[in-house]
């Protein structure tokens, strides 16, 4: 099951910023030339 709330940490709120992050390069497909691009790269 998914769980919507709302961040309450500055950690929760990073993660939600890199999550949202990824998601725009990969979509405008920024990445997917670069010689070193991984998707979902930690």
């Amino acid at each position: 099951m998914l769980e919507i709330r709302l961040a309450q940490t500055p950690e929760e709120r990073e993660e939600i910023f890199k999550l949202r992050y990824q998601i725009y390069v990969e979509e405008l497909g920024w990445f997917e030339k670069c010689p070193n691009y991984e998707p979902n790269h930690q």
